[in-house]
């Protein structure tokens, strides 16, 4: 009769490794969403605090387009001559967003950043 089970010591490990690796991609997918949601909200953050009370809303809009190049975030006007929304992406249907609300002649009146968790 030989026994061909392996030792408790070998499945003990092996079962140690499994719930190990389990924990590093648990852990490795939550800083990937983290750092997403954290690098959209810091961008709408600074874009938002380079944005001056005063200006022209044009000005941030040129500013947002070329400091973006082609990346997949976009602007849109709330409503004609109310301001505008700049959307900046992060994990999934996450996002952040820089509002800016102007006059009817375009100047900037206020903004606000925040962090929009879907």
């Amino acid at each position: 009769m030989s026994d061909t089970s392996p030792p408790k010591n070998k499945i003990h490990r092996k079962v140690t490794k499994i719930i190990l690796s389990l924990i590093l991609i648990l852990m490795f997918f939550t800083a990937t969403v983290l750092y997403a949601n954290w690098s959209a909200e810091n961008d709408a953050k600074t874009f938002c605090d380079e944005v001056e009370i005063g200006l022209n809303i044009s000005l941030a809009i040129k500013k947002f387009e070329k400091k973006i190049g082609k990346k997949e975030t976009l602007h849109y006007e709330i409503k004609e001559g109310e301001g505008h929304r700049f959307l900046f992406p992060g994990f999934m249907f996450d996002k952040a967003e820089c509002t800016v609300h102007s006059d009817r002649d375009g100047k900037v009146l206020s903004k606000l950043s925040e962090m929009l968790y879907d």
